[in-house]
């Protein structure tokens, strides 16, 4: 953590700007939602974390996610607050709901993980994006910057030291239009009137900014004095001075500040136990002799082996002192008979705190500890925070008996779950106080490897598990049986907080396994140590493998499963029994195991039955196979969901090629007069069957004038339009025409020598099918009514029908 930058209490700079230090993040845009107080609120924990740890403002990794907050503040189930008839986003909020979201580890996740875009709506619940920091503290500071209150500029320097010390500071005031001035940037309401409420980032000052810099006239006065705040805003760059703008010492409307102070998640606790999900909903006092101290205590039951770390609570006034006591054991709640630890303190601002104890507790699965507060505030007699069910604010508050309790002496308590209100009615009311814990440290279930050769040098390893917060003082292993070893095993821990067990077992014993006991003593924190034992079996090595998968290794749920392991080199008289344990054994039915003689009377086969249930889609199964000399032999496997086989596609019927007539006798020609160069314009014509659209049309010749042939598929100039052939789809008539001009020397010569019809050659005799063979036709009218199939290409207009619209097959020009 960094150090105060400003030792001297007395010294404040004239002028500050957190963002010459590297301690803010770059503006954001709320647009289109009132979500100011979620932007301002998460703004301020990113500043708190480059204040106290230091990094780059522009890094991904601590860009927070206002959307997060906003949205779950009332949507998580159970814990949001009332919403209004109005968008989620709209709802507005304050500094006390953030505070209370983020407490209970709600909205402080990464951008990327739900960032601020369209849709605006989380896909999963709030406990399914990851936390990246958590709350640790929120100081508050109320009204201090109004121009009527006293001391006026020691408010100042309380506001100024919380943003030197923690970072930018969360502000709410009543945004008025016409009391900001766009040229100066600058924000001033002298008057009272009630503009929009807004949340901001305070993040600097300047004592010396000229209070004629503020938009003043006959009807708006300016301040009376210079200086002002520097604030982030969240309406994007666009806005003020690249977001930011100044708000006069004066205004009015500033009605509360907050830090939110934070830490890295993953190096905080593991567990948080508290009730009230809604925070500090409204202040107590109790009926007692002096009004201004009160007591509360609540009950919480472990749920795992952990260790109580740290505990967190509000002050309602400022310079509030505590009496923080930890209870285990006995006796009546929330006082049972062991003290465990306990600590004193004061905190100079109203707010919520988290203390970390000077001496953590070990707890035990299952176990009931309380944590028990005296409050105390000096010059205000409502020195208690609870959470409570008040319409339109808290209607999601819960309060059950054996949970909360209060007292005005710290003697005679009181369930807050049977408190009493006005008039004689119930008011249930939670205590605002949470447990923090870490998972309890402890040794692995197992050792590896737990095989050792006699005679030859063993080393195995054990892993630590949960041991942030731990240190460890000591380690020891002790064998059962000194006398197998011919040298003793030790311990050595190595990095990563592996237990590394070496020895040697004598190679002249014939003992076929030996336990080691292993003993770690652990540093919980605070000099409160906490020794780990557990228990290890050694096995001489096996002549044996375990096989890697079962077969099947998939399995089907609401299907009986049958699985085989064959066991190579185990002898079915060797075997006393095996056995199967499920991971998740509610999603099996009747699973077992068993064995019988393989196929080769040397090797075992393991069977495995069981119905997985309806909805299975994997399971992990560990198998022990037990021998008969007492060592044994175990193996996880995991199933998967049989997938159903996809069904094989229908076969793509290959398409029939393109009929074609491959005779000169089946091919019409007509020829007009030869021109002025002696060249005749001959026109080619005949049927072709197509089993499918015309996609390609190509047409070789010889004899041709150069850049003279066109060619071309028609549809509608053939009267039949059909053919149907077995085995095969639909045929279709089509008229191939060709056109070119030819030389009067090479009428005689002249063929079309290659014809392909969609990536299909028609026949063609090598020679061709010469034009001199064709038979004569009458001359055709000029414009026939079929046009080439398709559009566009050439000099050819668009088919006049649309049966085949994807491909144009118009006539083309070719050069011989």
């Amino acid at each position: 953590m960094k150090k105060n930058r400003f030792a001297d209490k007395g010294s404040l700079p004239v002028a500050y700007d957190l963002r010459n230090e590297g301690r803010v993040t770059p503006v954001k845009d709320q647009n289109p939602y009132g979500a100011c107080w979620s932007f301002a609120a998460i703004a301020a924990a990113e500043s708190s974390y480059l204040t106290q740890f230091g990094g780059d403002p522009n890094d991904p990794n601590l860009n927070l996610s206002e959307l997060h907050l906003a949205w779950f503040a009332y949507e998580e189930e159970n814990k949001g607050f009332k919403k209004l008839p109005r968008d989620i986003l709209n709802q507005g909020g304050t500094n006390t709901k953030a505070t209370a979201t983020l407490a209970r580890w709600t909205g402080l996740v990464a951008e990327n993980d739900l960032p601020y875009e369209e849709p605006f709506s989380p896909d999963k619940t709030a406990s399914e994006y990851p936390n990246s920091l958590h709350l640790r503290d929120a100081f508050y500071l109320y009204g201090w910057s109004q121009p009527d209150s006293v001391p006026e500029r020691l408010g100042n320097d309380a506001w100024k030291r919380l943003i030197m010390e923690n970072g930018g500071l969360s502000i709410a005031y009543s945004h008025y239009k016409k009391f900001y001035s766009p040229g100066e940037k600058s924000f001033y309401n002298p008057k009272g009137e009630v503009g929009d409420g807004h949340q901001v980032l305070v993040v600097g000052w300047n004592d010396n900014y000229s209070k004629n810099n503020f938009n003043s006239s006959d009807l708006i006065p300016p301040p009376k004095n210079d200086g002002a705040w520097l604030a982030k805003n969240s309406w994007g760059t666009d806005w003020g001075e690249q977001g930011y703008f100044w708000i006069s010492y004066e205004e009015w409307s500033l009605k509360e500040g907050a830090v939110f102070r934070v830490a890295s998640a993953d190096k905080m606790y593991d567990h948080n136990y508290g009730y009230d999900d809604l925070g500090w909903c409204e202040t107590r006092g109790v009926d007692g002799v002096e009004k201004n101290k009160g007591w509360m205590g609540n009950v919480f039951t472990a749920g795992s082996d952990e260790t109580l770390k740290a505990v967190s609570f509000y002050t309602t006034a400022a310079n509030a002192s505590f009496e923080l006591r930890v209870y285990k054991g006995e006796g009546a709640a929330p006082l049972f008979s062991n003290l465990v630890s306990g600590q004193d303190g004061v905190f100079p601002f109203a707010g919520y705190h988290t203390v970390d104890l000077d001496v953590p507790v070990s707890l035990s699965k299952g176990e009931k500890f309380s944590v028990v507060l005296k409050m105390t505030t000096p010059g205000y007699d409502y020195p208690l925070a609870i959470e409570k069910n008040i319409a339109w604010y808290s209607e999601n508050a819960v309060c059950n008996p054996g949970e909360s309790y209060f007292s005005s002496d710290g003697d005679t308590w009181l369930d807050g779950a049977y408190e009493v209100g006005e008039y004689n009615l119930p008011d249930p009311v939670n205590a605002c106080i949470k447990a923090f814990t870490l998972k309890a440290p402890e040794l692995g279930e197992a050792i590896e490897s737990a095989y050792f050769e006699p005679g030859k040098p063993y080393r195995g390893t054990v892993r630590l598990a949960n041991i942030k917060g731990v240190n460890v003082t000591n380690a020891d292993v002790t064998p059962a049986n000194p006398a197998v070893w011919s040298a003793l095993p030790s311990v050595t821990l190595s990095p990563n907080n592996v237990f590394v067990v070496a020895g040697t077992v004598n190679g002249n014993s014939d003992v076929l396994n030996t336990d080691l006991n292993l003993v770690v003593s652990v540093d919980l924190g605070g000099g409160v140590l906490k020794a780990l034992k557990r228990g290890y079996t050694l096995m001489k090595k096996l002549p044996f493998e375990m096989p890697l998968t079962p077969n099947p290794s998939s399995a089907k749920g609401g299907a009986p499963y049958v699985g085989r392991l064959t066991v190579s080199g185990l002898a079915y008289s060797e075997v006393a029994s095996v056995n199967v344990v499920p991971s998740s054994p509610e999603s099996w039915s009747d699973l077992n195991a068993s064995f019988i003689v393989s196929t080769n009377p040397d090797d075992t086969d393991v069977t495995i039955k069981g119905t997985p249930l309806p909805g299975f889609t994997s399971s992990k199964l560990m198998v022990k196979v037990a021998l008969r000399d007492g060592r044994f032999a175990t193996e996880t496997y995991t199933l998967t969901e049989t997938l159903p086989t996809p069904p094989e596609p229908e076969p793509t019927p290959t398409p029939k090629a393109p009929a074609v007539p491959t005779r000169a006798e089946g091919w019409a020609i007509r020829r007009e007069a030869p021109d002025a160069e002696g060249n005749s314009l001959v026109t080619l014509t005949t049927t072709v069957t197509l089993y499918g659209e015309p996609k390609s049309l190509s047409v070789d010749t010889a004899g041709f004038v150069a850049d003279s042939l066109r060619y071309g598929l028609y549809r509608e100039a053939v009267q039949g339009l059909s053919v149907a052939e077995e085995g095969q789809s639909e045929g279709h008539f089509y008229e191939l025409r060709v056109t070119g001009k030819v030389a009067k020397a090479a009428l005689n010569s002249a063929a079309i020598t290659a014809v392909k019809i969609n990536g299909h050659n028609a026949d063609i005799p090598s020679g061709g099918l010469k034009l001199a063979e064709m038979k004569p036709e009458s001359p055709i009218p000029p414009s026939p009514k079929g046009k080439p199939v398709g559009g566009g290409g050439c000099n050819t207009g668009t088919s006049a029908i649309a049966v085949f619209a994807i491909l144009a097959l118009a006539l083309c020009r070719k050069k011989d």
